[in-house]
């Protein structure tokens, strides 16, 4: 079996928006209260430029979603 590498520190831990954003502000909460805990444990953290967009069930258009995604990888 093959078993993935642990992440070490430093390691950077991106979140992409490939649906929907958060538009409300109890969720801009929780979002930038996981990056402060991922970010105070040793990892960097990159969120999404459309992370905090909701616009009619999508964070943006869909090239730009899939170039998101991507990109994060």
């Amino acid at each position: 079996m093959i078993y993935p590498q642990f992440l070490n520190k430093n390691d950077y831990i991106g979140v992409p928006a490939p649906s929907d954003g958060s538009d409300c502000e109890q969720s801009n909460n929780r979002i930038k209260n996981a990056k402060k805990n991922l970010e105070n444990l040793g990892y960097r953290v990159k969120l999404s430029e459309n992370i905090y967009n909701s616009n009619l069930g999508r964070s943006s258009n869909a090239v730009s979603r899939a170039n998101e995604f991507n990109e994060m990888f």
